[in-house]
């Protein structure tokens, strides 16, 4: 196999740098049999942990937590955690639990959980959260993305495309961006999955909902 700068391949490379390297390695027949067998074990684990979890039925919706402690229990043993802090009150936050609950019934390796902030006082001083809605999302226990009301999602000032979510789940590995079609691409031998994602977004608080 030749060798290939990936050096290339990073945040200040250039699009046509990157597509030059891609090109490079589709035309290499050993490295499109190697990604290919990796991504099929990659993703094939994925299909099962799917079919694990919705066997078990603990997925597939998003789960209302009561406790701080039962909060942290959950955040700190399962791998991927989406946790939307809202108030009944606010009519974002309806919007918020809508979209997520479409988001979790599709992805059945993470958890999506949601908690009033009236039941949780220690974690919002903690976590410092004073607009609603805010969702925090972790892997393995550790904070990987915050998305505070609706300015990051798009322009719209009362709702959001679902599909903005989800690519910014996915972004952070909140989501794996793997599916069966992720699987019928491998066994093809498709590399388009090392494309790099061009996407960046703006944190920017929507001020009219302070707590």
């Amino acid at each position: 196999m030749a060798d290939y700068d990936f050096k290339l391949a990073n945040d200040t490379a250039s699009s046509d740098s990157i597509d030059e390297v891609i090109s490079a390695l589709e035309d290499d027949d050993a490295f499109i049999f190697r990604y290919r067998e990796q991504r099929i074990e990659e993703i094939s684990r994925h299909l099962k942990e799917v079919k694990k979890n919705a066997s078990e039925g603990e997925y597939g919706y998003v789960h209302t937590v009561e406790s701080e402690s039962e909060l942290m229990q959950m955040t700190s043993k399962l791998n991927r955690v989406v946790i939307h802090f809202f108030l009944e009150t606010f009519r974002r936050c309806s919007v918020m639990d809508d979209k997520l609950r479409e988001l979790a019934a599709k992805h059945m390796t993470t958890k999506f959980l949601r908690i009033s902030v009236d039941k949780c006082p220690f974690l919002v001083q903690k976590l410092n959260i004073k607009i609603l809605p805010c969702v925090l999302s972790y892997v393995n226990a550790i904070e990987r993305d915050r998305i505070i009301g609706f300015q990051q999602l798009g322009n719209q000032p009362d709702n959001f495309p679902l599909y903005t979510l989800e690519e910014r789940l996915k972004k952070y590995d909140v989501i794996p961006s793997i599916s069966e079609t992720n699987y019928k691409n491998a066994t093809r031998g498709d590399v388009n999955g090392l494309r790099s994602d061009s996407h960046h977004y703006r944190d920017e608080p929507d001020s009219d909902l302070d707590l």
